[in-house]
């Protein structure tokens, strides 16, 4: 029998009996809700469960003005295909001033942690129809000891699931997913789907044959404007990963794809198009490299894909790849007041 538990342990042991209202060690087909606390789950697999990070209990008559935000600690764990971990969901119908609003929570792995479910962060139920975004930071492996230059062993998240931000309810700013490494040498192994709805920060490598995709523009307000997807990629990308700016209904993402290190990225873009859309405030589908001065591009490829070469002086700094048919005069540069170079498909 399915039963809805509730995290009172502090900071304490995810199998422990005490540590949940009511008692008891999770079970496949119960729902969790994490309003505050760190939920040691190394070496534990997390199956069949419905886990809710940084929400009020079910039955609480109000939520905390500043709770500290709930983290998960994963070592060596796995989360299974039919398990689901949100940040920013709904409490039943009739409570929803039971959620604190513009919440905030954390997920710490060590060693090899494998994500089958889904991991997402979407924008919290708030006032009328406008939702408070909300923060997910992932951190891959623990700090090196001092004196060390690593900690000991491999430190990967691999996701063979899906990581998301997803919109939210009503209207709402852009939530946050951010995947950090905590040493040189994390990484993140993705074969499944990262999905932005609003802004996604990788900042260490990211490899493996996965998908990491945009979902349609976000809305802001009832009347506009509307804003595209963020995702930045500060790390290198191995060349199996797939950036497709095309939303899952199929319309145009809008989206802008930010590279920190574009000599290290390998990855192929996909449905990269110079739709402007029918609301303000949106522009093109973007790749924007921050720093870098370009001064030209140029592209070869067929009617499948090919590459364009990125220059900044006499320096080559990049060579993206796209599929899709292009032409040499396809890609323009531009120039942001904030600085740095942007690239997007003349129209």
């Amino acid at each position: 029998m399915s039963t809805i538990r509730s995290w009172i342990g502090g900071n304490g042991v995810f199998t422990t009996r005490s540590n949940w209202t009511p008692p008891g060690v999770p079970a496949s087909g119960d729902t969790l809700w994490i309003p505050t606390g760190t939920v040691d789950a190394r070496r534990d697999s997390l199956s069949g469960l419905q886990v809710n990070l940084a929400a009020a209990p079910v039955g609480a008559t109000h939520a905390p003005a500043s709770p500290p935000a709930p983290t998960l600690w994963f070592g060596n764990s796995v989360v299974s295909a039919n398990t689901t971990i949100e940040l920013g969901n709904q409490p039943p119908r009739g409570r929803e001033s039971d959620a604190p609003h513009g919440t905030r929570a954390a997920i710490r792995t060590e060693g090899i942690t494998l994500n089958l479910g889904t991991i997402a962060a979407e924008a919290a139920p708030g006032f009328s129809t406008m939702g408070d975004p909300t923060s997910l930071t992932i951190t891959v492996g623990p700090a090196p000891a001092t004196g060390t230059a690593r900690p000991q062993g491999d430190q990967v998240l691999v996701n063979g699931g899906t990581l998301a931000v997803r919109p939210g309810h009503g209207f709402a700013r852009p939530s946050t997913l951010a995947v950090r490494g905590a040493s040189p040498t994390a990484q993140l192994w993705n074969s499944g789907l990262i999905e932005s709805g609003g802004t996604v920060r990788i900042d260490l490598a990211v490899l493996g044959d996965g998908r990491i995709a945009f979902s349609p523009p976000l809305s802001l307000s009832t009347i506009g404007p509307r804003q595209g997807a963020g995702l930045t990629l500060d790390g290198p990308v191995g060349d199996g990963q797939i950036i497709d700016f095309r939303a899952a209904d199929g319309s145009d993402s809008h989206g802008t794809l930010t590279l920190g290190d574009p000599g290290g990225f390998d990855g192929l873009i996909e449905n990269f198009t110079a739709s402007t859309g029918n609301v303000g405030g949106l522009h093109r589908d973007r790749i924007a490299l921050p720093g870098v001065n370009v001064s030209s591009v140029s592209y070869s490829g067929d009617g499948h894909g090919g590459v364009l070469a990125v220059r900044a002086g006499q320096a080559t700094v990049a060579h993206l790849r796209f599929s899709g048919r292009h032409g040499s005069g396809s890609f323009i540069v531009l120039h942001p007041a904030e600085g740095g170079s942007a690239i997007e498909l003349r129209a």
